[in-house]
């Protein structure tokens, strides 16, 4: 059963990319990304709620939803210039980007590290 609901959340998942560039360029990017960000904080609000003995940290909150908010905005601009495959790729990519930035980073790091070794 559970294969059922991952098959229609991709279906609807690769379906969103086909309408928001088809049927939402006319409307304001930032419109956009507020009403997906306002629905998504209803969404887990209960959550939040069912959780009353844990105090979640606000800061950390409030740190998320301003990230979560900026990269919303530029996925939404994204489709003012790019066809919407294309930000498609680049979205289901991204883990593999931050995959080869952390791979950049810690070879830096190792890199770092044995030179001063060696000095």
């Amino acid at each position: 059963m559970t294969m059922i609901y991952l098959v229609l959340v991709s279906i609807v998942w690769a379906f969103s990319f086909g309408l928001i560039k088809g049927q939402l360029t006319g409307i304001s990017p930032e419109v956009v990304a507020s009403i997906r960000l306002i629905l998504c904080v209803l969404s887990f609000l209960p959550f939040l709620w069912l959780a009353r003995s844990y105090q979640p940290n606000f800061k950390l909150i409030a740190l998320g939803a301003l990230q979560f908010g900026v990269m919303y905005l530029a996925y939404i601009q994204s489709y003012q210039y790019l066809p919407g495959y294309l930000v498609a790729v680049f979205t289901i990519f991204t883990p593999f980007y931050v995959l080869i930035w952390f791979g950049c980073i810690l070879a830096a790091r190792y890199w770092q590290a044995a030179m001063q070794r060696l000095t």
